[in-house]
């Protein structure tokens, strides 16, 4: 596959002296004489790789700035000077230069940085190969989820990671397909859709992470937080003066700052009416103009929007533009409720009780079942939220279920006969429903007591040491006098040994 390379020199010789060096290793080299003309060079075809002159003493930041709006950010920029002092190349180092090479510049150090990139690029191109490649030969589903980094091994999340992993193929071909016939497609757009709290910006990142936007930054936007009057200039920047209190110089928005990697639109159905069009545009043909100014802007996004609404529904309504839904809903996914995938529960509690936890923590499998007949309306959202309370107030390594039924809502929340749910999100019949526990309160009672003699003796044991007395329970002593004071675990009637501390 043949890549291409900018140099931008208003110099004749010096863009001979990068062309004649990049030919024999299979580089196409477009030649600009400005910032202007490699603009439009830009617009034809996507540069691998730029040199570009580093001009006079004050604008190598300005510079490396435009080149990066415009090329993305994952791009490398090589800078080229015949007199730049100690202090430019730091500044153009930190601006985002890639490197910086002494005019004038030998075919040598050319091929050398160039061959550099090349090897990444063709890297790059395996490792997604060989991960596309692996999905498309059938790997399992739970495989496929864990390659996503999503936790779950149900049919609801297998085939929404199958889903996800097609997506990411196809656009795969379609861009190499496009690159064959000499044309460069249009950043591919992802819609993704569920109900709150199911994990819709987990797919947003992974998408992110396995596409060729990977290098780029991550930028993330909740569209319901747009103020309606300056969503323009938040989403697309302003000039100086476009609006009472604008800044005095160019400032860039969101859109820009994700040049060469993924912006993240979510709840796009609540996108003020004002930027539809603008959207609609640098969809279409990936530029736009900062509020105030008539220049236009290229940027190569790739964008991922995201809905906990029935698109559909907001269009009939008139809340939402059709032909905006088509640009971005090239490649679907539908995250799936919890109440879908119940058999997802059990890892997602493990993984929870991990990260809250530090390992420490485990639920018995009674909580963990538990928790498999609950309702779920805040989704996975809710279930961390749940895991990680249950984690905090655990007074031992152990989370039981007389630990969870004060964290949860009533017990209405619990799958029932006449209000359950099957693992394709409709009713089901009483021969499917997972009852609820019977006698929980009994339950309850009975870890209590269990606890409160596994304390009794081992205090005793001990006469009364807490500090060997914790040892002995595998907890700290802290946890041990949270124990020991807990109303909920010993009731003013229970005498406990009389206690003391020390070795």
């Amino acid at each position: 596959m043949s890549l291409h390379a900018l140099v931008v020199d208003a110099d004749d010789l010096q863009r001979d002296v990068v062309r004649v060096a990049l030919s024999p290793d299979g580089w196409t080299v477009c030649e600009a004489r400005s910032l202007a003309e490699a603009e439009e060079v830009i617009g034809r075809h996507q540069p691998a790789l730029v040199f570009c002159e580093m001009g006079e003493r004050d604008e190598a930041a300005c510079l490396l700035r435009e080149l990066m709006s415009k090329v993305g950010r994952s791009v490398p920029i090589i800078m080229m000077s015949a007199s730049a002092t100690a202090r430019q190349v730091i500044e153009a180092m930190i601006n985002g230069a890639y490197d910086l090479l002494d005019k004038p510049c030998r075919e040598t150090d050319i091929r050398a940085r160039a061959r550099i990139v090349m090897e990444r690029s063709h890297e790059a191109e395996k490792d997604a190969e060989i991960r596309l490649r692996t999905v498309a030969h059938g790997e399992s589903g739970m495989s496929v989820a864990k390659e996503f980094d999503i936790i779950g091994r149900s049919v609801a999340i297998r085939a929404a990671t199958s889903e996800l992993a097609k997506a990411l193929r196809d656009d795969h071909l379609r861009r190499t397909a496009g690159e064959r016939q000499g044309t460069t497609p249009r950043p591919p757009t992802f819609l993704v859709t569920g109900e709150t709290g199911t994990g819709k910006e987990l797919v947003a990142r992974a998408i992110h992470a396995h596409s060729r936007y990977a290098g780029g930054p991550f930028i993330a936007v909740n569209c319901g937080n747009l103020h309606a009057e300056l969503a323009d200039a938040q989403l697309f920047g302003s000039s100086p003066g476009a609006f009472t209190g604008a800044v005095r110089h160019e400032q860039a928005g969101l859109w820009e700052g994700a040049a060469g990697g993924t912006l993240f639109l979510d709840e796009i159905t609540e996108a003020p009416a004002a930027v539809w069009s603008k959207m609609l545009r640098v969809l279409q043909f990936g530029e736009f103009t900062r509020l105030g100014s008539k220049r236009m802007i290229k940027v190569d996004v790739q964008v991922v929007a995201a809905t906990n609404r029935d698109v559909c529904a907001e269009i009939q309504a008139g809340r939402f533009r059709e032909d905006l839904y088509h640009r971005l809903s090239l490649y679907r996914i539908h995250v799936p409720p919890l109440r879908e995938r119940l058999d997802d529960v059990p890892p997602l509690v493990e993984h929870f009780a991990k990260v809250y936890g530090s390992g420490r923590v485990r639920f018995s499998r009674d909580a963990t079942e538990l928790l498999q007949t609950y309702k779920w309306r805040g989704n996975v959202r809710e279930l961390e939220n749940v895991i990680r309370a249950a984690v905090n107030a655990s007074l031992d390594c152990t989370v039981y279920t007389a630990d969870l039924l004060p964290l949860l809502a009533t017990r209405r929340e619990f799958r029932t006969t006449g209000d359950a749910y099957s693992s394709a999100g409709g009713p089901v019949t009483e021969a499917h429903v997972t009852p609820q526990p019977p006698q929980a309160r009994v339950l309850d009672d009975r870890v209590r007591e269990f606890k409160l003699e596994t304390i009794r003796e081992t205090l005793a044991h001990f006469n009364g040491n807490v500090t060997r007395s914790a040892q002995a329970l595998g907890i700290s002593r802290a946890s041990l006098y949270k124990l020991l004071k807990a109303p909920s675990l010993i009731d003013q009637s229970d005498q406990v040994p009389g206690t003391k501390t020390g070795g």
